[in-house]
């Protein structure tokens, strides 16, 4: 993170994919509220297969990296890192939100489809 130049951080993985015209809605709706973090919804498969968020709140299951677009502020991003604790995304998340300040923007538009093969 720290070699990103860009305003705004958004993660993929390599077994995640953009949904068609997922860039155009982030653009959209982060220029209408750039300092904040905004979670979209993101669609995943596989045994457990459904939609998140399931409501819009920031809790632990309920949110992934892949739905997040953080402002890229230096010194204010949380971390993935956390001995002895799974979901790092949620933690991250959250710590980045107590760095940045303000609750995120929750969004009802999928902007991933997450193992589209499983």
């Amino acid at each position: 993170m720290p070699r990103c130049l860009g305003t705004h951080l958004w993660w993929m993985d390599d077994d995640d994919v953009a949904t068609e015209g997922a860039l155009a809605i982030i653009r959209e709706k982060v220029a209408r509220q750039p300092e904040r973090i905004h979670i979209f919804k993101m669609q995943y498969n596989g045994k457990h297969g459904g939609i998140l968020w399931a409501d819009n709140h920031l809790t632990m299951g309920n949110v992934g990296g892949t739905m997040a677009v953080v402002p890229n502020v230096p010194g204010k991003l949380g971390s993935w890192v956390h001995p002895g604790i799974h979901c790092g995304d949620y933690h991250f998340l959250k710590q980045t939100l107590e760095l940045q300040g303000g609750p995120p923007v929750f969004h009802p538009d999928i902007i991933a489809i997450i193992r589209p093969g499983a």
